[in-house]
């Protein structure tokens, strides 16, 4: 138990550090394929529905090989792609937000480890005590 305590005693910064500081970046990074995903189900609904001009170009611009097909499985073959990167994206954020959760989980593993190497025992600095005597008188 005592290397327990020793090893508390100098990893529970670095520990909770590196959990807290990665989870915030991961979070972040979730966070911008959250929108990208967001902006692709958007598309990918006009596309669905009826498209505007600035929605068509913004399929053109994403994926101009579709414009060697013609008019009428251009717009088709644009809703499957938004689609699937629609699922791509929705993966990436849910991996993120798994790596989120194992990082926050080294966090809480930092702060255990603080919470034990606060309540360690103390060194004996060499001095005996002296044993308490109670006298029933």
């Amino acid at each position: 138990m005592e290397i327990v305590f020793k090893v508390a005693a100098w990893a529970w910064l670095p520990v909770l550090g590196l959990g807290a500081v990665l989870s915030g970046l991961f979070w972040w990074l979730g966070k911008v394929e959250s929108e990208k995903r967001d902006r692709m189900r958007n598309l990918r609904h006009g596309l669905e529905r009826d498209p505007t001009p600035a929605q068509l170009a913004e399929a053109q611009r994403l994926w101009p090989s579709a414009l060697n097909l013609p008019e009428k499985h251009r717009v088709d073959d644009w809703k499957k792609r938004a689609l699937a990167d629609e699922g791509r994206l929705a993966s990436n954020f849910e991996l993120m937000k798994g790596i989120v959760r194992v990082f926050l989980f080294v966090a809480v593993v930092g702060l255990a480890l603080f919470v034990t190497s606060r309540f360690a025992p103390k060194e004996d600095s060499g001095t005996p005590t002296q044993p308490t005597t109670t006298s029933g008188s």
